[in-house]
């Protein structure tokens, strides 16, 4: 196994084994495509979370939207009964009406909201996965070419 900032030298191994939060995976070529590799996946990632994150303030407009019309709509209901140029019984019916159909909405609207709120924060912690760690080794202080650690 070896440990090391030279990237010349890791280019000329036959695998590449990345430690992560999530555990070590094994990747079969040298580091050169092994980083290709996950710049690629990181790209994509990022990719993603932008679509999400479009998806999301996307559904989150559409929301606000409907709760817009949907008060628009009740305005015109109150006003429409106070003029009373309708029968009670009616604008009673549309009101029942109304209100089944405005919670089943609004139901269908905050489960989507959610899901695309999942979706984007799903897509965000890819990228944190995917990102480099970066780690400050201080120098050993050992002259070069010694030894260091052999497992």
């Amino acid at each position: 196994m070896i440990v090391s900032r030279d990237f010349e030298l890791l280019a000329k191994t036959d695998a590449t084994l990345e430690l992560t939060t999530r555990g070590a995976a094994r990747y079969g070529r040298n580091y050169n495509a092994f980083r290709w590799r996950k710049e690629t996946e990181l790209h994509a990632a990022q990719r993603a979370a932008a679509d999400a994150e479009k998806v999301h303030a996307e559904t989150v407009r559409r929301a606000r939207q409907a709760s817009e019309r949907k008060a628009r709509k009740d305005s015109a209901w109150h006003k429409s009964r106070a003029k009373g140029d309708q029968p009670k019984a009616l604008l009673d019916l549309a009101k029942g009406r109304d209100e089944a159909t405005g919670g089943a909405g609004a139901r269908l609207r905050d489960a989507t909201r959610d899901a695309a709120q999942e979706a984007f924060s799903a897509a965000r912690d890819k990228i944190e996965l995917l990102q480099p760690v970066d780690m400050d080794i201080p120098p050993t202080g050992l002259p070069a070419g010694k030894m260091v650690l052999r497992v």
